[in-house]
């Protein structure tokens, strides 16, 4: 049987579900406006107001897609993630292109 995933069930993803239970995963149904059934995204949206939203006073709408844009390719590229061992995602990628390719049996 299938284990739940952290997949959002949203309208444009429901046609993946059978392909993911093919691959024995399931989804689970989070609640529009409920965040904390999310734990991953209540944790970047707390860390995005945190580390950006809150650090700058926006004077256009297009001042803030640049630096929002220029913090989200910092946060994607060089900020060091827990889940990959405190790397950054270039560094963790480095490391795993430096891997032997494990053989097929």
């Amino acid at each position: 049987e299938p284990s739940p995933s952290s997949c959002v069930e949203m309208p444009g993803f429901l046609g993946r579900r059978s392909v993911l239970t093919l691959r024995g995963i399931c989804t689970i149904y989070i609640d529009p406006g409920s965040p904390w059934q999310n734990g991953h995204v209540d944790s970047f949206h707390n860390r995005l107001r945190d580390e950006c939203l809150n650090q700058e006073i926006f004077l256009s709408v297009t001042e803030a897609r640049v630096v929002i844009e220029e913090w989200r390719r910092f946060y994607n590229r060089v900020h060091p993630h827990s889940g990959l061992g405190f790397q950054s995602p270039d560094a963790f990628a480095r490391t795993m292109t430096q891997l032997e390719p494990v053989p097929r049996t």
